[in-house]
């Protein structure tokens, strides 16, 4: 190209800003160019998220009757003495088992209940593999009482009987203030599940065991026991 010949308009050099005149203290002129801001580029601001409340909890199992509600929770119990106590792993010393709670129904409602007048027991160690024998057919039935705290100390208690096609369970409490007697029919895939769910708190003591093995010790026990003439214990261990 000539380098008399003017650029084409697509081939223009791309423009320089303008300077800005400026004169020095002898008069001559000195162009500036302005120069980049060393501020920093503003984002855009986000509103901040508003604060999330999480609750965690266990899932339960309801069963509902026609007089009377069941809530089968996971829980865990851990001594007076072993409170706020933990090993070098950082664990604490609870034993793992199930809460037991029954309501009654509202007067005049077809499906609600008053769980406002709830009655809870948290069973014991010994009480729950026996309350797993009677929910998957391993024994008749258990009865215990001596739950409670407070007013209602030693006021409460349960029974499950394996009837077959079923199971009927019975929760109740004798205190003056809270003369309650809940009892409600379970089916056998209901009473299964229940079973279950106690069996996976259960496994949760014993470490290192599978499933089959802890229920294993179970049925020795049922064994033992209906060998005994004691397919049914009613607020005592047999010894």
């Amino acid at each position: 190209m000539n380098p008399l010949t003017p650029y084409p308009t697509s081939q223009q050099p791309a423009s320089q800003p303008s300077p800005i005149p400026h004169t020095s203290g002898s008069g001559q002129y000195t162009p500036q160019y302005p120069q980049p801001s060393s501020s920093p580029v503003q984002q855009p601001s986000m509103p901040d998220s508003p604060p999330q409340e999480v609750s965690i909890r266990h899932h339960s199992f309801k069963v509902h009757g026609g007089k009377a509600a069941l809530d089968v929770r996971p829980t865990e119990k851990v001594r007076k003495a072993d409170e706020g106590v933990v090993d070098q792993h950082g664990k604490r010393n609870e034993y793992h088992t199930i809460q037991l709670e029954s309501a009654p129904k509202l007067q005049g409602q077809t499906r609600a209940f008053d769980w406002q007048r709830k009655v809870s027991i948290q069973l014991t160690q010994e009480e729950l593999p026996l309350f797993i024998a009677v929910c998957l057919g391993l024994m008749q039935k258990v009865k215990f009482g001596n739950h409670g705290v407070g007013e209602d100390k030693g006021a409460k208690y349960f029974s499950v009987e394996n009837q077959g096609l079923k199971v009927f369970v019975q929760i109740g409490c004798n205190s003056q203030n809270n003369k309650m007697n809940l009892a409600l029919p379970v089916t056998l895939p209901s009473a299964i599940h229940i079973g279950n769910l106690a069996l996976a708190q259960y496994c949760k003591n014993f470490e290192g065991l599978t499933s089959e093995t802890v229920l294993q010790s179970i049925r020795y026990i049922a064994n033992v026991y209906c060998n005994n003439n004691f397919a049914s214990i009613e607020d005592r261990i047999p010894s």
